[in-house]
């Protein structure tokens, strides 16, 4: 029940005798008693067997040589939810269905909802006693009153709105499927609006909401990849920069769609609507304000009806403003154009004002937005400049991808030949920050969060992927009073790909006992 690091045992039992060589040529049946409220706060179940000589089951799916899968553990998906009585209940998915039915958490169609009611079991929690989940895909099963309490505090913020089952349980209870293709829950912009944080980050694709909570820990950009889109419709940008497979993947966080103009939250599609309408519960009468709740808004509306002075004087304005914000993308002119080598350019743009600074964490980076062909195209870069010596601009250094010079990519690079087509004064955008590495000094790193130290770095870097590293390393030799050791491995096709060299072996001259640089390269040296 917590992702393999304890486990239960079960009892097996066999429905026909053994043959005489002491095996069991039949189905073995297994079972474990677990009181439902263990399951409240529970991501996933999983099952793994052993054998006699200790084998077991390896977690993950896997093909070998022969084409052959293994039988990896199996998996059910639990999901809170609230039915449509509005009492709290558990959904189990499991991976298929079986036959040809369709449905299942790996079922990864875009007209199906991996959330669903297909290939579901429900346990509700309500007032009366229950006891085990029946057979079935749609048996419930439903908690004992004993249990709300407990259950109602490991999900204090467990609400109709954010559950993508609650419309399917009203689709259900007026015996209507809904329609493909959608959950027939609408939710409207203002709701998924509250939805901007990590604490429950959701997003619009294509008019599809996607709740990505469960996915922040896994995006390979990290988690602020996400949470600086929370909240709002991010479909170019999603377009700009994922992959057909990135895109089924989303799927698996699909919640509902966008209400449309004159459509109230909540709707159910189809002919059902009415009857689910219909069979829901009454909603609950609002609770009565408490007494110092009372206070307060007559304190609040007293308050209102007093004419306030104005201020004296304006909130002073920060001598450096940051330019970089999570939820915009923010437009910077060319400044100049120098080139450094045939094909890598240092690119340096002008911020909103020459006390601006651009506001990026050391460490991490940010994204440049630029719409080629009438098409947007994002891509992440890391600036060479810091906020202490980028007062009012920033420089970005940039290989060039021509199109036609290297065979894997005939096409070349959209984003790098976009910019060295931009003449002086002409505009990008850039947006962030963003990134799970920062480095806070002194040889501290904050890791997705997570502190960590270190007094030796060892830093491994290809290509254009120096850039972050260059940018640490910057910071800390900056720093008279950081300590930290680095010795830097940078790999690149040619001699000629080389950025940075005479910066880092300016650095290890210097620093003959903090920076140690080696280069290797994969063709011809000439």
């Amino acid at each position: 029940l917590d992702g393999g690091n304890t486990w239960r045992l079960c009892d097996i039992t066999h429905p026909s005798p053994p043959t005489r060589h002491g095996k069991h040529w039949t189905w073995s049946l297994w079972a474990t008693a677990v009181p439902v409220v263990d399951l409240v706060g529970v991501k996933e179940v999983a099952v793994r067997a052993w054998d006699e000589a200790t084998n077991t089951q390896p977690d993950k799916l896997t093909w070998n040589v022969m084409g052959m899968m293994n039988n990896c553990w199996f998996r059910v998906r639990v999901t809170p939810t609230v039915t449509a009585a509005g009492s709290i209940g558990l959904q189990f998915v499991h991976p298929t269905r079986p036959g040809n039915l369709q449905g299942g958490w790996m079922y990864d169609s875009p007209g199906e909802s991996p959330g669903g009611a297909v290939g579901a079991t429900a346990v509700a929690a309500g007032a009366a006693a229950g006891g085990g989940v029946a057979h079935g895909g749609s048996s419930a099963a439903v908690l004992k009153s004993a249990d709300l309490s407990a259950a109602s505090q490991k999900l204090p913020s467990l609400k109709p709105s954010s559950s993508p089952s609650a419309s399917a349980a009203a689709g259900s209870a007026a015996g209507s499927a809904v329609p493909s293709g959608s959950s027939g829950r609408k939710i409207l912009m203002a709701e998924i609006e509250q939805h901007a944080d990590e604490s429950s980050p959701w997003i619009v694709v294509h008019g599809r909401v996607y709740d990505c909570t469960k996915f922040l820990k896994d995006h390979p950009g990290g988690s602020e990849s996400i949470t600086i889109n929370a909240g709002t419709d991010v479909t170019e940008e999603f377009d700009a920069i994922h992959s057909e497979k990135a895109k089924k993947m989303l799927e698996e966080y699909y919640i509902g769609d966008v209400a449309e103009e004159g459509e109230e939250e909540g709707t159910v599609m189809g002919a059902a609507a009415d009857t689910a309408a219909a069979t829901a519960a009454p909603p609950a009468p609002a609770p009565a304000p408490a007494p110092h709740a009372a206070a307060a808004a007559a304190a609040a509306a007293a308050a209102s009806a007093t004419p306030v002075p104005a201020p004296l004087a304006a909130s002073p304005t920060p001598l450096h403003p940051t330019t970089l914000d999570p939820k915009k993308r923010i437009p910077v002119p060319l400044l100049s154009k120098l080139a450094l080598s045939p094909d890598v350019r240092r690119f340096r743009f002008a911020l909103p004002s020459p006390n601006h600074i651009l506001g990026l964490p050391v460490g991490k980076h940010l994204f440049v937005c630029a719409k080629v062909d009438g098409k947007l195209v994002m891509r992440a870069y890391t600036p060479t400049t810091s906020d202490e010596d980028g007062v009012g601009y920033f420089d970005l250094v940039v290989k060039i991808y021509f199109k036609g010079v290297v065979p894997q990519f005939p096409d070349g690079g959209v984003m790098s030949q976009h910019l060295e087509s931009l003449s002086i004064g002409d505009t990008i955008e850039i947006k962030g920050p963003l990134g799970h590495i920062e480095y806070l000094g002194r040889g501290k790193f904050s890791v997705s969060g997570e502190e960590k130290q270190a007094k030796k770095l060892g830093m491994l870097a290809g290509g254009t992927g120096i850039t972050p590293i260059y940018q640490v390393a910057k910071a800390i030799l900056a720093d008279p009073e950081d300590k930290t050791e680095m010795w830097v491995l940078f790999g690149n096709r040619t001699v000629a790909d080389v950025l940075l060299q005479d910066e880092m072996d300016r650095w290890a001259e210097q620093y003959p006992d903090r920076f140690h640089v080696w280069y290797t390269v994969g063709g011809t040296c000439a």
